[in-house]
Formats: structure tokens, C-alpha cells, sequence
């Protein structure tokens, strides 16, 4: 089981984004990798008051984004791809939004690197070959799924912008949708390798982790960044943060990947 302070930490902030919203009547809820995880996805998708005990769309027009790592190391990629098609089409329906963003793990499984899949997950579609077969990008349910809707990264409401990995001044003179498509050319044409993908690049960088780099300098990075994408604040995942969310820059760089999946040693 997930350790509880890491669910009651992403509750809290999430808690935080959504009373501030709430004047102007909007709700978003940020949640980071889950790790095909479906028991603690859904703990804090209930804490959230987004889906109910039926696992149905409960948030009416609330945008719900997901910053990546939704697969690997858990059991429960089929479940989990599932929850995320059925919330993506419910929320429609009534004025909301789910945005799944692309990261480092998703472009793994569709360039068919499985280095990082548990047993019990490689088991759940009962052969190598059906996974395989799956997350295929022009014929796959899951890759067909991943490569059409998840976003390398997203800007939401002209204030937040939302990426797996850390985004740099190159990176950000493309803007949200020009990295997304950037991505989406390269996952199309097989392009695996691409620096987007790359330890330099917005699915997986992790540029301003905690101690890689003096917080001066970190800092000055996320304010150029900011300018250039005309953002307040960049929201992030990737780099696993001991239970606990990592705010730095007076708060316009967050870092939300707490490890909620239990197939971390920690929890």
C-alpha cells in the first residue's frame, strides 16, 4: 500500500490549486506518475472528488491532468489505460477535461523498450507479443491511444505548463503545442531517439531536480523559461520526491511526482 503521507501530501496541494480556483468557478487538479498503479490512482482520484465508487467521472467541468509515467513498474497498465479512456470521454460529456501528458515510460513501451515492466503486468496481457501488439502507434488500442491524445506538453488556462520532464529555453521557444507536435512527428516516424526524448528534453529531463544545480541558478533557468512560454509556473514530474512535493522559485517550479505507486520501496 501506498505510505499514506504521500496521498495526503498530493491531496493537500491539490486541495490548495482547487480553493484558489474556485472563485472563478474552475477546478484543476494536477496528479503525478502513477505507475500503473490502479488502487492508489483511484484513492487519489477519489480525494480529489473526481470519480466516485463506481470509478465514474464525478468533476463536472474540472480539468484533471496527469504529467506522465502512467505506466511501467506496476501491474496494472490494461486497468489504468482503461480508467483514463473512460474519464477522458465522461468528463467530456459534461464540460470537463482530462490531459494525460506524454512521458519518458510512455515513449519506452511504444518503442517497444519493456526494461521497466513488472512480471505481473507483462502477464496481464497474457504474452510479450500481445503487448507488443498493443502498444503499437497506428494499430495498437493502447499506442493508438497514447499517440493521439497524450501531449508532451500543455499549457493550461495561459498560466501553468505542464511537462513529464523539465523544460528548457530551446525547448520553450516552441512552445506547448509546438513541442507536443515535434513529439508526435517523431513517435509517428519511429523516431525514438529524438533529444526530445532525450535526458536534454521535456519528457525527460530533470534539469531542476533538487540538487542538480544551485537554487540561484535553477531559479534564473525557470525565469527565463516562464518568459519565454509566458507562464507562471512549470509543473513537472519524472523526478520521484520523497513523499512530499517539491516547491521551489517562490513557487513557480513544482515537482509533483511524490511516488504514489506502491511498486516503490518506500511506501
Amino acid at each position: 500500500m501506498v505510505r499514506l503521507s504521500s496521498l495526503i501530501s498530493t491531496a493537500i496541494w491539490i486541495m490548495q490549486w482547487i480553493n484558489q480556483a474556485a472563485a472563478a468557478g474552475v477546478r484543476t487538479v494536477a496528479v503525478g506518475d502513477l505507475h500503473s498503479d490502479l488502487n492508489n490512482t483511484l484513492t487519489v482520484l477519489k480525494l480529489a472528488q473526481l470519480v466516485d465508487d463506481n470509478t465514474d467521472w464525478i468533476g463536472s467541468d474540472d480539468t484533471l491532468v496527469q504529467i506522465g509515467g502512467l505506466v511501467d513498474k506496476g501491474p496494472d497498465t490494461i486497468a489504468i489505460i482503461e480508467l483514463f479512456q473512460k474519464l477522458a470521454i465522461q468528463a467530456g460529456v459534461t464540460g470537463g477535461a482530462v490531459i494525460n501528458i506524454l512521458g519518458e515510460h510512455e515513449v519506452y513501451n511504444l518503442a517497444g523498450h519493456y526494461q521497466y515492466v513488472s512480471k505481473e503486468d507483462l502477464y496481464s496481457f497474457k504474452s510479450k507479443r500481445i503487448r507488443v501488439e498493443a502498444w503499437k502507434i497506428r494499430t495498437g488500442w493502447i499506442g493508438r491511444f497514447v499517440f493521439k491524445t497524450f501531449k508532451a506538453a500543455y499549457v493550461h488556462n495561459k498560466h501553468t505548463f505542464f511537462s513529464n520532464g523539465d523544460v528548457n529555453a530551446f525547448y520553450a521557444k516552441l512552445g506547448a503545442e509546438g513541442i507536443s507536435n515535434h513529439a508526435r512527428e517523431a513517435l509517428f516516424r519511429n523516431r525514438f531517439t529524438s533529444t526530445l526524448f532525450g535526458k536534454n528534453g521535456p519528457v525527460a529531463s530533470r534539469a531542476y531536480g533538487a540538487g542538480s544545480s544551485s537554487p540561484e541558478n535553477i531559479c534564473k533557468k525557470v525565469k527565463e523559461v516562464k518568459t519565454i512560454l509566458g507562464v507562471k509556473r512549470l509543473v513537472a514530474g519524472h523526478i520521484q520526491q520523497n513523499g512530499q512535493i517539491l516547491s521551489l522559485c517562490n513557487g513557480t517550479y513544482l515537482q509533483i511526482d511524490v511516488g504514489i505507486s506502491s511498486s516503490f520501496v518506500h511506501n
